[in-house]
C-alpha cells in the first residue's frame, strides 16, 4: 500500500507538466512528457524545502497545478459507478467536490510524510514507447517510477480522456496493476450498502475534516 501512494503522489504531481501540454499528433505525447520531466524533477527540488517549513504548501500547490488537470466529473462518476445513476445533481456535486478535497489533502499527507525520511533524486521517472489509436477519445501513458536503488521500478499508467471542451485530462491512474477508481468504487460501494449516498457524504466530510486539522 506504500508503494501505491508513493506512485501517486509522485505521478499526481508530475500530471502539471504533462497535461499543460496539448497533443498535437500521435507520437507527440511520448515526446512532450520526456521534455517535461526535467521540469518536474527540477520544481519538485525546488519546493522540497519549502514544503518541509510549511506543510500547507503541499495542498496549495497541487491545487493549483493539478486540479486543473483531472477531470473530477468523470472521474467522481467511474468511482462510483452504477450508484451515480441513483443520485440527484445537489449529491453529484456534493459527492465531486468532496472526492476532490480528500485526494487533494490524503496525498499531501503522504508526501508530507514521505518527504520526511527520503529525498527525490532526478532520473526517477521513465516512461515505455507510447501507442495510441488515432481520432481516439482515450489514451493510455505508461511509466516507471524508480525510487530506490536495487529496488524494482513501479509501474504507473494514466488514463486520459479528451473532452470536446475540456481536452485531454486524467481520469484515472493505475499502479501495479491496482487502478485509484476501481478502489475506491470498491470501498465506497461497500458503505453506500451500509448508510446510503448521504452516509457516504458524511464519511467523506468526516474525512475531510481530520484531514484539514492534520496538514
Amino acid at each position: 500500500m506504500k508503494t501505491v501512494k508513493l506512485a501517486i503522489i509522485f505521478s499526481s504531481l508530475f500530471l502539471y507538466f504533462y497535461t499543460t501540454i496539448t497533443f498535437a499528433n500521435d507520437k507527440a505525447p511520448l515526446e512532450l512528457i520526456e521534455k517535461v520531466t526535467l521540469e518536474l524533477e527540477n520544481e519538485l527540488f525546488k519546493q522540497t524545502d519549502a514544503i518541509k517549513d510549511n506543510p500547507k504548501l503541499t495542498s496549495e500547490l497541487i491545487e493549483k497545478h493539478l486540479v486543473p488537470h483531472i477531470n473530477f466529473p468523470l472521474m467522481s462518476r467511474y468511482v462510483l459507478g452504477k450508484n451515480w445513476r441513483k443520485t440527484d445533481t445537489e449529491q453529484r456535486e456534493e459527492f465531486i467536490e468532496l472526492f476532490h478535497a480528500l485526494l487533494v489533502k490524503f496525498y499531501s499527507k503522504a508526501f508530507i510524510k514521505y518527504l520526511q525520511n527520503n529525498n527525490i533524486n532526478q532520473g526517477m521517472i521513465g516512461f515505455l514507447p507510447f501507442r495510441s489509436k488515432s481520432g481516439s477519445k482515450y489514451a493510455t501513458v505508461k511509466s516507471r517510477i524508480t525510487h530506490k536503488k536495487n529496488a524494482p521500478p513501479i509501474a504507473v499508467h494514466y488514463q486520459l480522456y479528451n473532452g470536446k471542451t475540456k481536452g485531454w485530462k486524467v481520469y484515472d491512474i493505475n499502479v501495479e496493476g491496482i487502478s485509484l477508481v476501481t478502489s475506491y468504487r470498491s470501498s465506497f460501494s461497500q458503505l453506500i450498502k451500509k448508510k446510503g449516498m448521504q452516509g457516504l457524504l458524511a464519511e467523506l466530510q468526516k474525512k475531510v475534516d481530520n484531514l484539514n486539522q492534520e496538514i
